[in-house]
């Protein structure tokens, strides 16, 4: 049995990933499938920060299972902000 527990997810609106408002280094995804919320929102593991995506949209949808309210949605365009220090 799945026990969701949302104080490991952290939820970005779409709009913000696609277009960010602070310079830097960003990670850019290409045509990928992302578990999103209701609102709008990708979802991201909170303590990795790492985006809940893939190129295959069957992976993201099975992960949406365990994800209350959440949908596979292929975003053609997402950048998200990463330090350099977080890599050393």
């Amino acid at each position: 049995m799945n026990t969701f527990r949302p104080e490991l997810w952290v939820r970005v609106p779409i709009t913000e990933l696609q277009a960010p408002k602070q310079n830097g280094p960003h990670m850019v995804y290409m045509d990928r499938w992302w578990a999103v919320d209701a609102d709008g929102s990708a979802i991201f593991y909170k303590s990795t920060r790492y985006p809940q995506c893939n190129p295959n949209r069957s992976v993201v949808e099975h992960l949406t299972k365990s994800l209350p309210g959440a949908t596979a949605r292929q975003i053609p365009l997402v950048m998200v902000p990463f330090k350099i220090s977080d890599y050393e």
